[in-house]
Formats: C-alpha cells, structure tokens, sequence
C-alpha cells in the first residue's frame, strides 16, 4: 500500500500537470520563440544549434551572428542548458520541444522542492501544495518557465537551494549545505540575479 507522503506527492505533480495543460504548454511547446523576448529566445536556440551542428567544446558558445571579424563566439551565462539540449537533440533529434521541456522540468522539480519546503515549514500539506500552486498563478513564471530562456530554471534551481538550506538548518548535516551550496552556484551561473535570494 502507498504511504500518504507518496501519494500526496502524485497529487501535487497531478495538479502541476493540469495547470500546465490550462496553460496550453501541450500546444506551446512546439513553437519556436514568439512573443515577448523572441529575439533574446533566438539566442539561447542559436546557442544549442551551434553545439548541436558544430560539436564545439562546452566553452565555445556561439550564435548565429557573426561580428565584423568574422566569429560568432558570444559571452552569456553559464551555457550548461544550451549544451544539455545539444547532447539530448543527438539522441532524440532536433525538436524545440525537448529545450522547452527541459527548462520546465527543472523549474517543476524546484517547485516539488519548494512543496516540500512548505510542507516542513507549514506543517501542512494543503497550505504547502497552495503556496507552489499560486506562485505557479505568476503569468510571467507561467510564461517563462516553458520558455528557451534560463531564468525560469534559474530560479527553480534557487527553490531547490533554499530546501537544501533549510535541511541543513533544521538537522544540522553538512550535505544539505553542500547540495544547497551547488543549487546556488549553478543558479547564479545560469542567471546572475539568482543569487539575489
């Protein structure tokens, strides 16, 4: 038999899932970059696209511009997502949807973290799944995180951070500010004001 824990939990990602499909994220995660941002959407797929056709090294981004000497090597965050995507196009071929589905599966696991945050801070499991629900209400987070831009997954990584903190306040075991440490450390390097929390 399921424990409550576990069964509370497939609800959660269940409510996820169906706050996603009222979002149209089945319908929109076959575009390609539109509205808002479009252009800067253009990049980051530019970015996985060259990894992808180039095989160039982690530490060679480049876009689909080229500058008056001729290179098209660029300075952006952290490229980690752009070379994920790359690597996954290789073995799935090349469809946008698997770079959209990877910025949202990591802002849905913070949001799994940050329930289980809420559910140790609240000790509540309503109020918990609440709290992530409605922030999931944000238009821009609704927007964004199934998006190619890394703020979204930037700030599900800091949500996963923030529980790892709180296990290493609350139980005093060093992991936990490790593994807090490094969600933080790859946030910021995805999106410098990540580290503002």
């Amino acid at each position: 038999m399921m424990k409550r824990s576990s069964k509370v939990n497939i609800i959660f990602f269940v409510l996820i899932a169906v706050m996603s499909l009222l979002y149209g994220y089945h319908k929109s995660s076959q575009y390609g970059p539109y509205s808002m941002h479009h252009w800067r959407q253009s990049d980051c797929l530019s970015i996985a696209l060259n990894y992808y056709e180039k095989n160039s090294g982690f530490f060679q981004p480049e876009i689909n511009w080229t500058n008056i000497d001729g290179k098209q090597k660029v300075v952006s965050e952290f490229p980690a997502i752009y070379y994920t995507v790359a690597q996954l196009w290789k073995m799935f071929g090349k469809e946008e949807i698997i770079f959209r589905l990877l910025n949202l599966s990591i802002m849905i696991f913070g949001f799994f973290h940050l329930f289980l945050l809420g559910k140790r801070l609240l000790v509540n499991e309503f109020w918990a799944g609440f709290v992530v629900l409605f922030l999931f209400t944000s238009p821009l987070l609704a927007f964004y995180a199934n998006n190619f831009l890394s703020n979204a997954p930037a700030f599900g990584l800091v949500l996963i951070a923030w529980y790892y903190m709180y296990l290493f306040y609350a139980e005093k075991k060093s992991i936990g500010f490790i593994i807090g440490t490094l969600f933080f450390l790859l946030a910021g390097m995805l999106k410098i004001t990540a580290l503002l929390s």
